[in-house]
This record gives structure tokens, C-alpha cells and sequence, in this order.
């Protein structure tokens, strides 16, 4: 039963823009989990009647308001001159926070997934101001801004683990996890035997390097499946040294970036998810798309997983960079059951919840006469 339901169907409607820089359009054609959940919030909030405007490309497809910024997504072939692609990023960015100034006194909640940059002109919006941040933010220069603006808004954590990472002072709500859809998961009972997955964007701090010495320890085939990072300093050159010398399209297999029914049909067929992180990981949402098809996940201790994977029931947690303790829970994957891990995602991670979580809050903190 939905939140307004519960508060008996009398609920104000609001007016809710959710703020996102062009980057890609919504729904994403493939890598793209903040996107993904902009998207399921938006229909959420739509289907229960509140109005919503969007900020997003002129090609996105979603409920109500879309306040089109650019043409198609800042990194989907906007600018075909990568000379000034810096440049291209900034000039979008600094049109949709233009038009988010202009606009501000139209809407009751900004909700805003465009990370810090939106935070030193919070004070000049006229609209409450709750701040869904998707990022891991441990590094002095990040704490510097949040604690300057620590009172610019509702920061809202996407877990306890990222709410440790922000400085003591800043205007944190409760957590509120991400969710998904979760009946557009299958749930498979029979995966393909010793068969491994990785996910993601293929970056050191992800582990991709630790997925591979598991799946040669251990003889599972590893199919590895996220786009090389290449908008990060190194990006390309550790997939060339650590990861490309490994694929032989037999044991580790490289299928590139794919899209959400690909993804789908991976999590579905595979034994277990391998989630290796080095980073402190503020959610991953691909965690609980493997718990919503019945696969369960072997992660590394670092930030969010522990929350998420209940250890031996839906998956193992393992010490943070004890391969060995990774590779044993590997060899003992079968002891979990696969339809504890599909319960888990139903009972704790779906878009409802997740849609009802924020219009409390949003409920809550609308109905105070303050603007923060």
C-alpha cells in the first residue's frame, strides 16, 4: 500500500522539479543508474498525481514536464568536435542551472541529482531543496564544499556508509535506498553453472582485476559486461594492462556495455554477481537488480554492500581485499537460495518504497514555513 494511502488518500499535491544535468537522456540507451532512478521517481510521483517537470535532453521519454536543455545527451554525440567537449559540458550545465533559477519559483521541492555544483546557488532558489547525491565523497576537497554549504538544502544518503563520508555539520535527512522495478526482473531459478558476472563500469576502484583472479582461481567462466572508463584519468590503460590481456572469449569474455534487457538476461543466468569494490561504494544498484532475478552477490566489505547483501543469506560479504576469502565464498555459492535473494529485493528495495520514502520526506519538510 502507498504512502498516501496509508495517510488516507488526502495528501497535497506537489509541484516537484528533478533537477539532473543533460548527460544522457532518460530512460538510458546503456550504462546509466542515475538516470535509471531520476526515471522511477518520476513516474512515481506522476502515477500518484503530484506534477512533475524534469530537467533532461529534448529526446528523454517521461511523465509530465520535460524541461528540455539540449537537443540529445551531452555525452551521446551532442558535440562532434571532442576539442571542445570540456567545453560543450559546461556551457549545458550552466544553461540548465540558468533555467533552474528562472524556473525555481514555479515549484514546491527541487530535487536535485546533479551532485555539488548545484549547491552555492541553492540560497538564490525559491523552492525547498532536497539533494539525492550518487557519489562516494571521501576526499578532503569534496568534504571542503559540502561543509561550506552544509546547510544548503535536505542532503539525503542513499546509505548509512555515505552518510559517514559527509562532514559532521551537514543538514542530513534519513537514508532512503535506492529502488527498482522489481517485477521487470525475471526470477531464474536455474543459472549456468559456474557462471560468474561482473557489471559495472570497468574501473580499478570497481575491482575488475580481483573478478578476474577469482574466476581463474576458481575455474567459473567470468563474463564481464560496463562500459571502459575512459572519462577518468587512467581509464584506458588499465583496461589495457589489467583487463584485456585476460579476455579469451572462453573463460573471461568481454561483451562491452549493454543495455537494460541485456543486463537483465546476464544477472538472470549467472551463478553470482562479484561486486569487488577498493572504494567506499555509496550504493550499487546493480546489487540489488542481481537479488531481484534471484542471484546473489559476493562483495567486498567497503561502504554500502554490508547494508545491502545480507551475509550467507543473500549473498556472502567478504573482507575488504581478502581474495581468498572471496574465492571461498565462491566455491559455496550454492548454499545460498536463490529465492531469499528475490524476497529481499521485493521486501526492501522496490521503486514503491523507494517513491514513498521521498514523498514523506518531502511531505514532512514541506509543511515547515522555513526554507533550507
Amino acid at each position: 500500500m502507498g504512502f498516501e494511502r496509508r495517510m488516507g488518500g488526502k495528501m497535497k499535491k506537489l509541484k516537484i522539479a528533478l533537477f539532473q544535468y543533460p548527460d544522457y537522456k532518460i530512460p538510458a540507451s546503456g550504462y546509466g543508474p542515475k538516470q535509471l532512478i531520476i526515471e522511477l521517481l518520476a513516474r512515481g510521483f506522476h502515477k500518484r498525481g503530484h506534477k512533475v517537470s524534469t530537467f533532461a535532453t529534448a529526446d528523454s521519454q517521461l511523465p509530465g514536464e520535460i524541461i528540455k536543455i539540449s537537443p540529445k545527451g551531452i555525452n551521446e554525440g551532442l558535440n562532434d568536435n571532442p576539442e571542445i567537449q570540456p567545453d560543450i559540458e559546461r556551457i549545458y550545465r550552466s544553461l540548465a542551472i540558468g533555467e533552474l533559477i528562472r524556473r525555481s519559483s514555479d515549484f514546491d521541492i527541487i530535487h536535485n541529482h546533479a551532485g555539488f555544483t548545484l549547491l552555492p546557488v541553492v540560497q538564490v532558489l525559491k523552492s525547498k531543496v532536497f539533494h539525492t547525491l550518487h557519489g562516494t565523497y571521501t576526499n578532503k576537497h569534496y568534504r571542503r564544499i559540502f561543509k561550506q554549504y552544509a546547510q544548503n538544502g535536505y542532503y539525503v544518503p542513499i546509505s548509512n556508509a555515505q552518510a559517514k563520508t559527509l562532514p559532521p555539520k551537514v543538514n542530513c535527512t534519513e537514508v532512503i535506498y535506492h529502488g527498482i522495478r522489481i517485477n521487470d526482473f525475471n526470477f531464474n531459478s536455474q543459472p549456468l553453472e559456474k557462471t560468474l558476472l561482473f557489471l559495472g563500469r570497468l574501473a580499478k576502484i570497481k575491482g575488475v582485476h580481483t573478478a578476474i583472479r577469482v574466476a581463474k582461481q576458481t575455474g567459473y567462466k567470468l563474463i564481464i559486461a560496463g562500459p571502459i572508463d575512459i572519462a577518468r584519468r587512467g581509464g584506458k590503460e588499465y583496461f589495457a594492462k589489467e583487463i584485456k590481456p585476460h579476455i579469451d572469449g572462453k573463460k573471461i569474455i568481454y561483451v562491452g556495455e549493454v543495455n537494460h534487457s541485456q543486463k537483465k538476461k546476464l544477472l538472470r543466468k549467472s551463478q553470482a554477481l562479484l561486486f569487488p569494490v577498493e572504494w567506499e561504494e555509496a550504493f550499487g544498484l546493480v546489487m540489488i537488480e542481481a537479488m531481484a532475478c534471484g542471484t546473489p552477490v559476493i562483495a567486498y566489505d567497503c561502504g554500502s554492500p554490508a547494508e545491502i547483501i545480507t551475509d550467507s543469506l543473500t549473498g556472502y560479504i567478504c573482507p575488504k581485499g581478502d581474495l581468498e576469502a572471496m574465492i571461498e565464498a565462491v566455491l559455496k555459492i550454492d548454499q545460498i537460495d536463490r529465492a531469499v535473494c528475490r524476497k529481499a529485493a521485493e521486501e526492501r528495495f522496490s521503486d514503491e518504497k523507494m517513491v514513498d520514502n521521498y514523498l514523506k520526506l518531502f511531505m514532512e519538510k514541506n509543511e515547515k514555513n522555513s526554507k533550507i
